[in-house]
């Protein structure tokens, strides 16, 4: 009924930003009515550290409904200083789930609004899910638009999979690219963003989980022009189950 896991590992650039460094811990309690999970996140970029706290409460509505609160703070540019974020998920069939919520990020010298809404299918084997936001900034006239794409094949268990996302835009749940180090608080939201992720993970022992991502993230730098820069992450997963 409980775990904690333990992520972490480098981002590299294609121009001459030295490589930033990203871990997390997490626990993670289930119990009767839901589960709940505490989040603390590092960042090391541009000569600038952060740490984001982070609290999670997952609640069971009934047997075909559930939902997500959680709330995180931190005190640096590397994150947002408050992100609230809410979800409900709803069961249509054995196979098929969908979802409406919203996040709001607050920063230095903008806050951020996104509704967000998500449609999933799995099997016993595979899974596909695809997930759009619409951002809007307080000093905005107008809309962003963010989508995520996953394709998963499942093996024994669903914590033995690999795993394909594809996304574009500012997406308010990528953790580790939400606040402004070289990136400006204030249209951080609107720059152009290409995801790719292949990650893939594999249970042992039915205690111990461990993981591999790797991402590809092609990243606009500057409102004025498209001045684009490639970033290339790693990060290795270790959980353990108890």
């Amino acid at each position: 009924n409980q775990t904690i896991k333990i992520e972490l590992g480098p981002d590299f650039f294609s121009e001459t930003h030295d490589p930033s460094f990203f871990s997390s811990i997490q626990y993670l309690k289930k119990e009767r009515w839901g589960k709940w999970e505490i989040n603390a996140t590092y960042i090391r970029r541009f000569e600038s550290s952060g740490i984001q706290g982070e609290l999670s409460y997952y609640p069971q509505i009934g047997e075909k409904l559930h939902g997500q609160i959680n709330y995180s703070y931190a005190q640096n540019e590397l994150f947002p200083e408050h992100r609230i974020g809410g979800e409900l998920y709803a069961l249509l069939n054995k196979s098929i789930e969908a979802s409406l919520g919203g996040r709001y990020l607050t920063f230095s010298q903008n806050n951020l609004s996104s509704l967000t809404s998500s449609i999933s299918w799995k099997n016993q084997s595979h899974g596909v899910s695809f997930r759009p936001f619409l951002n809007k900034a307080n000093n905005a006239s107008t809309f962003d638009f963010a989508t995520n794409i996953a394709l998963s094949r499942y093996f024994e268990t669903f914590d033995d999979f690999i795993r394909l996302v594809v996304g574009t835009g500012y997406s308010p749940d990528v953790r580790r690219w939400q606040g402004a180090s070289v990136f400006s608080n204030e249209g951080l939201h609107s720059l152009k963003v290409q995801r790719l992720e292949m990650k893939g993970q594999t249970s042992i022992a039915d205690r111990y989980i461990v993981g591999l991502k790797a991402a590809f993230i092609r990243q606009e730098q500057t409102l004025e022009k498209e001045d684009y820069l490639w970033i290339y992450s790693v990060i290795a997963s270790f959980s353990y189950k108890f």
